[in-house]
């Protein structure tokens, strides 16, 4: 075989073989259909306010949900809610967002020990929650649930800061 035949040979050889070794790294890097939709994303905080006390302290998010996704579980917090007035007040909560990207998709729910105050969507705790009454000096945990139900599309990558703000009246 003349030097000018094995030296394109080899030439060849290497090429398909770079080539193969290409390929085989772009397959091994390509992320699986799991991990092919962005997550939507949340953050819940509570206002101050100077008839309760909050804890977890007020202004830093109580909840970070960061992985919500159709298939996933729902992002769970609890908050406690006390009351430093001298008077009963009742107590509902109001979703304050100002992205709106989220509203018909996220399920919020908001339970006060075995009452529901809130089962719906972001869009509709803008509207209000259910109240409950809370005696001066008495404290109560409320879970807040969320979540992308099963059915949802079209929700990767959105997110929403919400802020859950008291609304309070005072009940004699």
């Amino acid at each position: 075989m003349p030097a000018m035949s094995l030296n394109a040979a080899t030439r060849l050889a290497g090429a398909l073989l770079g080539a193969g070794v290409a390929l085989a790294l772009l397959l091994a890097a390509r992320p699986s259909a799991s991990f092919a939709r962005l997550p939507a994303s949340a953050a819940f905080t509570i206002p101050a306010t100077g008839e309760l006390a909050v804890t977890p302290a007020p202004g830093r998010p109580f909840l970070l949900a960061r992985a919500l996704t159709p298939d996933g579980p729902p992002a769970r917090a609890r908050f406690e809610i006390r009351n430093q007035t001298g008077e009963t007040l009742v107590v509902g909560f109001r979703a304050m967002a100002g992205a709106r990207e989220l509203d018909g998709l996220l399920r919020i729910r908001l339970r006060a020990g075995d009452t529901t105050l809130a089962n719906t969507t972001l869009q509709g705790l803008r509207n209000g929650s259910a109240t409950m009454r809370l005696r001066s000096g008495a404290a109560r945990s409320i879970t807040l649930d969320a979540w992308i139900p099963d059915a949802t599309n079209d929700y990767e990558g959105r997110h929403a800061d919400i802020e859950l703000t008291p609304t309070l009246a005072a009940r004699g």
